[in-house]
This record gives C-alpha cells, sequence and structure tokens, in this order.
C-alpha cells in the first residue's frame, strides 16, 4: 500500500494532492507491522484479496476456531453462496482467502453480519 502512494506520489502534478499523498506517507511511516499474536488465542490471519493488507482475527480455543473475517466474508449469505464481493482488489487472492477460511475456522463473523456457522461443518 505504501508502495503504490509513493508510486502515485512520483507521478504527480497537482500539488495540492502531491501535498496530500505527502502527509500520508508520512502516517505510513510512522506505522510498525502488528505482532502475529495479539493475545492469548488471538492471533493475525493474513486475508488478502478483498484489499490489500485484510486480516482477520483468528480465535484459537479449546472446542472451535473462530474466524473474525472483516470484508473477506461480507455477510452469512455470502459465506453461504461462497461468494466473494464483486468490488474486491484481486479476485484470486479473496478466492484463496475465502478457501482459508472454510479450511480453518468452526465459527465464522462476516465484517457485515452476524456469527455464522461454517456450512461445511454444520452439524447434521
Amino acid at each position: 500500500m505504501g508502495a503504490m502512494l509513493i508510486e502515485q506520489f512520483e507521478q504527480q502534478d497537482d500539488e495540492e494532492v502531491a501535498r496530500m499523498l505527502e502527509q500520508d506517507i508520512a502516517i505510513l511511516k510512522r506505522c510498525k507491522a502488528a505482532p502475529d499474536s495479539l493475545a492469548e488465542h488471538v492471533d493475525l490471519f493474513p486475508l488478502p484479496g478483498y484489499t490489500p493488507g485484510t486480516c482477520g482475527l483468528l480465535l484459537c480455543l479449546s472446542q472451535y476456531t473462530g474466524l473474525v473475517a472483516g470484508d473477506a466474508i461480507l455477510t452469512a449469505e455470502h459465506l453461504q453462496a461462497g461468494r466473494i464481493s464483486s468490488s474486491c482488489f484481486d479476485l484470486e487472492q479473496a478466492r484463496e482467502s475465502l478457501k482459508e477460511i472454510i479450511e480453518i475456522a468452526d465459527v465464522i463473523i462476516p465484517g457485515h453480519d452476524n456469527i455464522a456457522l461454517n456450512p461445511m461443518r454444520r452439524p447434521v
């Protein structure tokens, strides 16, 4: 993401836009990468595709694995249908992220919906 801003800045002729991009780049330079583990049983889980750098929260509990998916899965309906948002940044990466979510999580919290059970693991 930072590299894209720098590239836009270098190609910018409009002084006001260049100033705004320069401010955004300065903010990004102050940012640090988050640790992989945020707390006991809570890990960052990369979910690229919808937007660059998207991560979910992986909750590893004794009885089940939960995943806060954010916009990697918009709603329970999207999960049920195996659908990706058409407005995603990289469709192939988004599909791979969806597959990983379904492989790893028993319980999924979509970005714009309530908690959902993994349709591939739902009890009969």
